[in-house]
């Protein structure tokens, strides 16, 4: 009698808290679900990859494909390479059903759909997982990398963005995440409309047009910015104000899928321009050296960037 007594109390406390967590909560449920479904090494993909179940991944080709879904569930990818899933002519709808995750390797893009019609720009190096079909009282993704996402406004389901370190809630609006695992800095560019970040433990912010939350250790910091300086990537220019040297290499090495690295006195270095990222590296490369007394050399496949002596 004790026992079967305990026993229906661990359960009932088992179900308040699962309510708890389900309704109480402002964070989603799904957020750890989504999040083993991004531990993927980068570095080892060669092209776009969409993976709809665990045993059906489709490999996109180009360097900017498409894929879009509808409410439905049923996804529309153009162009296709080669699939695991039975043969489908281009641009057939497949049936997708629970949590997809689209990887998006180094020197890559990629425009992905969602089934409520939002749109996302996804750029190199990037994870993103999200489910075929949104629940009924909320939309929710996670993102490992950078994205830029337009999304469509639905009061009655909030659409979430998590990362490892932040919580990003919007009704509405557009706006941009860098959040690469690999890295310690983590940002959220408001474009349009309005968002509520979390990041961390305690660290929150609501961000009004043309601010930035800019995350790192522990800290948040929201300051006002020019947006095309951070979003501009979408369309294929790199806009930078004052920036430094060693940032700028390395999301050109992310970029282009080339490996970039400087010498630590380049490092110090700022620059300011725009950068058309359509052109061949060695003539961006070239282009940033009429900046700053420096220099790039080519040894194989890496470029180096040296003082000018």
């Amino acid at each position: 009698m004790l026992w079967r007594t305990s026993s229906i109390a661990a359960i009932l406390i088992l179900i308040g808290y699962t309510t708890y967590w389900m309704i109480g909560r402002d964070r989603p449920v799904q957020f750890h679900q989504l999040a083993s479904h991004t531990s993927i090494n980068i570095e080892t993909v060669k092209n776009v990859q969409l993976t709809l179940s665990e045993e059906k991944t489709i490999t996109l080709d180009g360097k900017e494909p498409i894929v879009q879904y509808s409410d439905s569930g049923e996804v529309v990818i153009s162009p296709k390479k080669e699939t695991s899933v039975k043969e489908t002519k281009e641009k057939e709808p497949i049936e997708a059903i629970g949590v997809n995750t689209i990887t998006v390797p180094l020197g890559k893009r990629s425009l992905l759909t969602l089934s409520d019609g939002s749109k996302m720009w996804i750029n190199s190096g990037t994870t993103v997982a999200f489910p075929a079909i949104f629940e009924k009282n909320k939309r929710e993704i996670y993102v490992n990398g950078e994205i830029y996402i337009e999304v469509v406004p639905d009061k009655t389901r909030p659409f979430y963005v998590n990362t490892k370190d932040m919580n990003i809630r919007v009704i509405g609006t557009t706006f941009n995440v860098t959040a690469y695992e690999t890295e310690k800095q983590q940002a959220v560019i408001l474009v349009e409309g309005s968002v509520q970040v979390h990041a961390g433990k305690n660290t929150k912010a609501k961000l009004e047009p043309d601010q930035r939350f800019f995350y790192q250790e522990g800290k948040g910091v929201v300051k006002k910015v020019d947006v095309q300086n951070y979003i501009s990537w979408k369309n294929g220019f790199y806009q930078y104000s004052s920036e430094r040297i060693e940032t700028i290499i390395t999301r050109l090495s992310r970029y282009y899928g080339i490996k970039i690295t400087c010498e630590e006195e380049v490092k110090k270095y700022t620059c300011s321009g725009k950068l058309d990222l359509t052109d061949d590296i060695t003539d961006v490369l070239h282009i940033i050296t009429q900046t700053a007394p420096i220099k790039y050399e080519q040894i194989d496949k890496e470029y180096i960037l040296k003082q000018k002596h």
